[in-house]
């Protein structure tokens, strides 16, 4: 998971003045926090069992009473950030519950959700819908252990699965946008999701759906064994050949269509594992520097590659597969090109990743969309089960997995007690930028202190957890002079690895919160994948050992065959 506080935001109310950090999780606006609720929740976390070496220093408090000047807020930003990112990363800490009740809890407080029971729809890969009732703030693990129960699925298999944002288009083609974290409530994020679509005048509709989140086929021989596994895996088998993901030849497409109407769901799936990209995950179209530059692409990662298909000038399209072992490192850059006004920028991500061509040769392959920090998940996600599968863990079942509740972190609001809505904190924003807009090109806009710089998020493969978490190594970024136009590149670095009381909320709608949200985030990307981060440490990583000659080779895929 990747972690970022791009701004801060002043607020003012009764009790006084006080800074919110504006924290965003995988790209998108997760919630904001003062620095004294970052600060009880490192003082419990420290008395956790587990040993939390690795994890950066939590910023300390100032023994002052004077308030902080904007060079020291952004600072505090940048040492919070860090925090966030190495915590993300430890595995036991992103693991334990108070690492969930606490982000969970600031989930609410962001949104002020009431915790009331709702019906919430979660979708088949076929269009079909499986519908549970939940308390509004349950976390997606408890989302998904109850549509696993519903659909009668045996507990050990549950958390082969996971639930994610899919966006279907007006033409009723799916793109899946991010996997859902343990600790966010699903209805909030989807009704967020769906709001911010509304306000920007996006004709699409977002929906939960659940999908298999492991990459290994021996995964599948376990499901296979189930009836109701072996029709999960059946449903998703056909989408992802109605929707192109898969690619069969005709003669093979055939022998499916006849297993199909004979109901020989089984045999289908494991005709199918035979295919083209069988088990891929599709992501939107990309721009990449490989084989030249400006070269537009359709990537897709599965088990243990990422496949980058091309379409040359003579009408073919070519493939080519980057396996993850030869990649060294990779890393999530925001491009950020500004004008003189703030409110005017554009944003842009990039995944590149360190390519291992021949024993001697390494090269940046670096891919352009909206969809690189997802990318950059799936990437880990692989690692992390490779790890898992050479030493011997298994995929966790319910019963391991210690539940705490949301009531049982009490999370501290404001000094006033009222705490800050959605909608004020989006107004507060606005109204810096605008304030910023009307000044001079250099100045800092009042009540905001905003990170403009981009961020990174390298993870390696072929590494042992132990030696991931020990190594890390911090970065620096480097003052330059550009002119306003010129995309500024700064990175924060990450490993591979990626785990209140209640009160009745008042004020504005969640329609009102997320409207405001989506005039916030008018000149970012719809999906919210363009947010940012300062620079950070991260590991060190050794270079997997290859044979001599491990080049690249383009296949091409001949459209008759299709």
């Amino acid at each position: 998971m990747h972690f970022s506080i791009p701004d801060t935001t002043e607020v003012k109310d009764t009790a006084g003045t006080y800074v919110n950090f504006n924290v965003h999780v995988n790209g998108v606006y997760f919630c904001s926090m003062r620095y004294s609720q970052f600060h009880d929740f490192n003082a419990l976390l420290r008395k956790e069992t587990f040993d939390l070496t690795g994890i950066d220093v939590f910023p300390p408090k100032r023994q002052t009473l004077l308030s902080l000047t904007p060079f020291e807020i952004d600072e505090r930003r940048e040492s919070l950030e860090k925090y966030l990112q190495s915590l993300s990363q430890h595995p036991h800490a992103n693991q334990c519950s108070l690492f969930n009740a606490f982000f969970l809890a600031a989930q609410q407080d962001a949104y002020l959700v009431s915790n009331v029971p709702v019906e919430v729809d979660v979708f088949l890969a076929n269009g079909r819908k499986v519908t549970v009732e939940i308390m509004e703030m349950e976390s997606s693990d408890d989302v998904l252990e109850k549509v696993a129960k519903r659909m009668e699925l045996p507990e050990r298999f549950t958390y082969y699965f996971g639930l994610f944002i899919t966006l279907i288009e007006p033409d009723d083609s799916q793109l899946i946008m991010r996997k859902l974290q343990s600790f966010e409530a699903p209805h909030v994020s989807l009704q967020a999701a769906r709001q911010i679509a509304k306000a920007s005048g996006v004709n699409a509709e977002y929906r939960i759906s659940i999908r298999k989140w492991f990459w290994d086929w021996h995964f599948d021989d376990e499901l296979l064994e189930d009836k109701v596994g072996t029709n999960l895996l059946y449903v998703q088998t056909v989408a992802d050949l109605e929707n192109g993901w898969v690619m069969a030849p005709k003669a093979t497409l055939r022998q499916l269509q006849q297993l199909q109407s004979k109901g020989e769901r089984k045999d289908y799936v494991l005709m199918a594992r035979t295919l083209h990209h069988y088990g891929h995950v599709q992501f939107a179209p990309v721009r990449s520097n490989f084989p030249k530059s400006i070269t537009q692409a359709v990537v897709s990662i599965g088990p243990k590659e990422l496949a980058m298909q091309i379409s040359t000038e003579e009408g073919q399209t070519k493939e080519v597969a980057f396996k993850v072992t030869r990649m060294r490192c990779w890393k999530i850059t925001a491009l950020v090109e500004e004008s003189s006004a703030i409110m005017s920028r554009e944003n842009k991500l990039e995944l590149a990743f360190d390519y291992l061509f021949t024993k001697e040769k390494l090269q940046w392959v670096r891919l352009v969309g909206a969809q690189a920090i997802f990318m950059s998940s799936c990437l880990g996600s692989i690692v992390q089960e490779m790890i898992a599968n050479q030493t011997g863990r298994k995929i966790k079942s319910p019963s391991e997995r210690i539940a705490k509740p949301l009531e049982s972190y009490n999370f501290k609001r404001n000094k006033a007690g009222a705490g800050v809505t959605y909608t004020e904190h989006c107004q507060l924003v606005a109204e810096a930028r605008r304030s910023s807009a009307s000044s001079s090109p250099s100045s800092t806009p009042q009540g905001s202190t905003s990170n403009l710089r981009a961020a990174e998020s390298s993870g390696a493969a072929g590494t042992d957890d132990s030696a991931a978490s020990a190594a890390a190594a911090s970065s620096s970024n480097a003052t330059e002079k550009r002119s306003p136009s010129t995309p500024r590149r700064v990175s924060s670095t990450t490993s591979p690895r990626s785990s209140t009381s209640y009160s009745e909320p008042t004020g504005p709608s969640m329609k009102d919160r997320a409207l405001a949200s989506g005039r916030r985030l008018k000149n970012f990307m719809v999906q919210g994948f363009a947010s940012q981060s300062s620079a950070s440490g991260g590991p060190t990583v050794e270079i997997p050992d290859v044979d001599e000659d491990v080049s690249t080779v383009f296949n091409t895929i001949d459209d008759d065959d299709l």
